[in-house]
């Protein structure tokens, strides 16, 4: 059995696969095995898994029709054996000693999950290096702190490639990624773990360079207000923070406007959702359109009121406002280009 089983999902990457993989193989620490999923892709990137998998026998490629990131992690998943895991994006550059310096900490033995710093780069080409301020084992008590000081600064405990999580931890809670997310599905996948009673270390040993994308505008708002209640449940009823309730109830009620005013983008019906939404008493009871403006603003109000008809018809004419500015645009344009 391996010491750490990497699993690496693959989707259209030939220009940056062959440094990833090579960036993997010359880990100084040897005992790894690699799980490559190829999600079906329909560029250059399974023939060059092949050519290395054909080079390195640690290196099994998995295929599958193209199903999304989490469903070919869910597939490594089901295949790793190692004591460890770690997930890596087939975009990003491993640091060819993160593994050897990690596992060599004093209080790995004691850990669920280690955490490494890693660099950002973002759109701009900028490097920017993403570390805590203190290292060491923290308990379950002290990690909704840690989380809360640093996840919604700098994302540090949602992302996967700087962490290995213990196999054994992720299959006694069988944590399995949201196939069904397009956005922060990595969060998701960890929260499970933070809830199950983790210990963590912080190390101060880089992982990664991780090149930042552009936000993708299709996510499901609804999946994101559940995640984060989830996170709110976890820290504020779970381990009893309530000094975070402020930031929650603005967060949760911004989500849940969203998810109303959205929800036609990825071709929901927005007063379906909002009824789902009303269900809901304790999250209606969290909701506040204190720091909400506009047609937010009135969302929040409406479902906070159980008010189905207001909503419909500030929803409404908000859209016929917006149409008609539209037409305004379009008419000025055209008298603009004919004088």
């Amino acid at each position: 059995m391996p010491e750490v089983s990497i699993i690496l999902p693959v989707y259209n990457e030939e220009r940056h696969l062959q440094k990833t993989l090579s960036a993997l193989c010359t880990q100084t620490f040897r005992d790894f095995e690699l799980l490559a999923v190829d999600d079906g892709s329909t560029d250059e990137s399974r023939r060059i898994l092949e050519r290395f998998a054909a080079a390195d026998a640690r290196i099994t490629v998995l295929a599958q029709h193209h199903g999304g990131v989490s469903r070919a992690r869910n597939l490594a998943l089901e295949a790793a054996t190692g004591k460890w895991v770690w997930f890596v994006d087939s975009d990003d550059l491993p640091f060819s000693n993160y593994l050897e310096k990690a596992l060599h900490e004093p209080q790995s033995n004691d850990a669920d999950i280690l955490m490494g710093s890693y660099l950002k780069m973002d759109l701009n080409g900028e490097i920017t290096r993403i570390t805590l301020p203190k290292y060491g084992l923290i308990d379950s008590e002290t990690l909704p702190v840690c989380f809360m000081q640093a996840q919604y600064e700098t994302g540090y405990f949602g992302y996967l490639w700087n962490k290995l999580l213990r196999r054994e931890k992720i299959l006694s809670v069988n944590a399995v990624f949201d196939e069904s997310m397009t956005l922060a599905e990595d969060l998701q996948f960890l929260v499970q773990l933070y809830r199950a009673n983790s210990r963590v270390l912080l190390t101060p040993h880089c992982a990664m360079q991780y090149a930042a994308h552009p936000l993708r505008r299709e996510a499901d708002h609804f999946k994101q207000l559940l995640l984060q209640k989830e996170i709110a449940h976890w820290v504020i009823t779970e381990q009893k923070h309530t000094e975070f309730k402020p930031f929650f109830r603005k967060r949760l009620s911004a989500y849940t406007a969203f998810s109303v005013f959205y929800a036609p983008d990825i071709g929901l019906d927005p007063i379906t959702k909002a009824k789902e939404i009303m269900e809901d008493e304790a999250l209606c009871a969290l909701l506040s359109e204190a720091e909400l403006h506009g047609v937010f603003r009135c969302i929040v109000h409406c479902l906070k009121q159980q008010n189905l008809p207001a909503l419909q018809l500030h929803l409404a004419a908000y859209r016929a406002a917006k149409h008609a500015k539209s037409i305004l645009k379009g008419e000025n344009t055209r008298a603009l280009h004919s004088a």
